[in-house]
Protein backbone atom coordinates (compact mmCIF):
# COMPACT_ATOMS: atom_id res chain seq x y z
CA UNK A 1 0.00 0.00 0.00
CA UNK A 2 1.20 3.71 -0.77
CA UNK A 3 1.02 4.65 2.74
CA UNK A 4 2.88 1.60 3.82
CA UNK A 5 0.35 -0.19 6.06
CA UNK A 6 1.56 -4.01 6.69
CA UNK A 7 -0.89 -6.34 5.59
CA UNK A 8 0.47 -9.47 5.98
CA UNK A 9 4.02 -11.51 5.77
CA UNK A 10 5.02 -14.79 4.38
CA UNK A 11 7.08 -17.48 6.10
CA UNK A 12 8.35 -19.07 2.75
CA UNK A 13 8.64 -22.76 3.17
CA UNK A 14 8.92 -23.83 -0.25
CA UNK A 15 10.64 -23.05 -2.89
CA UNK A 16 10.00 -23.83 -6.46
CA UNK A 17 11.69 -21.43 -8.72
CA UNK A 18 10.20 -19.30 -9.68
CA UNK A 19 7.50 -19.23 -7.10
CA UNK A 20 8.02 -19.44 -3.54
CA UNK A 21 5.38 -20.76 -1.26
CA UNK A 22 4.45 -20.07 2.07
CA UNK A 23 2.39 -19.30 5.24
CA UNK A 24 0.32 -16.42 4.84
CA UNK A 25 0.29 -14.41 8.77
CA UNK A 26 -2.93 -11.37 7.47
CA UNK A 27 -2.67 -8.55 9.54
CA UNK A 28 -6.32 -6.45 10.04
CA UNK A 29 -5.58 -4.25 7.20
CA UNK A 30 -5.45 -7.15 4.62
CA UNK A 31 -9.74 -7.37 5.10
CA UNK A 32 -10.18 -4.05 2.83
CA UNK A 33 -7.88 -6.40 -0.39
CA UNK A 34 -9.29 -10.36 0.50
CA UNK A 35 -11.89 -9.94 -1.83
CA UNK A 36 -9.66 -9.01 -4.90
CA UNK A 37 -7.50 -11.55 -3.95
CA UNK A 38 -10.49 -14.11 -3.55
CA UNK A 39 -11.69 -12.71 -7.47
CA UNK A 40 -8.37 -13.29 -8.90
CA UNK A 41 -8.19 -17.09 -7.49
CA UNK A 42 -11.72 -17.58 -8.78
CA UNK A 43 -10.77 -16.06 -12.33
CA UNK A 44 -7.17 -18.67 -12.67
CA UNK A 45 -9.66 -21.40 -11.78
CA UNK A 46 -12.06 -20.41 -14.09
CA UNK A 47 -9.11 -20.18 -16.84
CA UNK A 48 -10.53 -16.28 -16.88
CA UNK A 49 -7.36 -15.21 -18.39
CA UNK A 50 -9.06 -12.04 -20.02
CA UNK A 51 -10.44 -10.79 -16.84
CA UNK A 52 -7.40 -11.83 -15.09
CA UNK A 53 -5.12 -8.38 -16.04
CA UNK A 54 -7.52 -5.84 -14.70
CA UNK A 55 -8.41 -7.91 -11.64
CA UNK A 56 -4.72 -8.41 -10.78
CA UNK A 57 -3.52 -4.99 -11.83
CA UNK A 58 -5.74 -3.65 -8.55
CA UNK A 59 -3.56 -5.80 -6.48
CA UNK A 60 -0.09 -4.71 -8.41
CA UNK A 61 -0.97 -1.02 -8.00
CA UNK A 62 -2.09 -1.06 -4.63
CA UNK A 63 0.35 -3.52 -2.79
CA UNK A 64 4.06 -3.98 -2.95
CA UNK A 65 5.74 -6.93 -1.80
CA UNK A 66 8.81 -6.95 -0.07
CA UNK A 67 11.88 -9.17 -0.13
CA UNK A 68 14.38 -9.06 2.92
CA UNK A 69 16.49 -6.78 0.88
CA UNK A 70 13.90 -4.25 0.22
CA UNK A 71 10.78 -4.01 -2.11
CA UNK A 72 10.57 -5.12 -5.55
CA UNK A 73 10.13 -3.97 -8.63
CA UNK A 74 7.20 -6.29 -10.17
CA UNK A 75 5.62 -9.30 -8.54
CA UNK A 76 2.74 -11.84 -8.81
CA UNK A 77 1.01 -12.67 -5.79
CA UNK A 78 -1.67 -15.23 -5.19
CA UNK A 79 -2.97 -15.68 -1.50
CA UNK A 80 -5.52 -18.44 -0.63
CA UNK A 81 -6.49 -18.63 3.13
CA UNK A 82 -3.40 -18.65 4.90
CA UNK A 83 -1.37 -19.89 1.73
CA UNK A 84 0.75 -17.39 -0.16
CA UNK A 85 2.62 -18.47 -3.56
CA UNK A 86 4.48 -15.92 -5.29
CA UNK A 87 7.47 -14.77 -7.61
CA UNK A 88 8.85 -11.26 -8.44
CA UNK A 89 10.89 -10.22 -11.55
Amino acid sequence: MSDSTLVGTIAVDESDMPWLRGRFFAEPAFSRFKPWFDEVNALVEAEDSARFDDAYGRIEAALTLVSPSGPVAGFLLHIDQDRAWFRWY
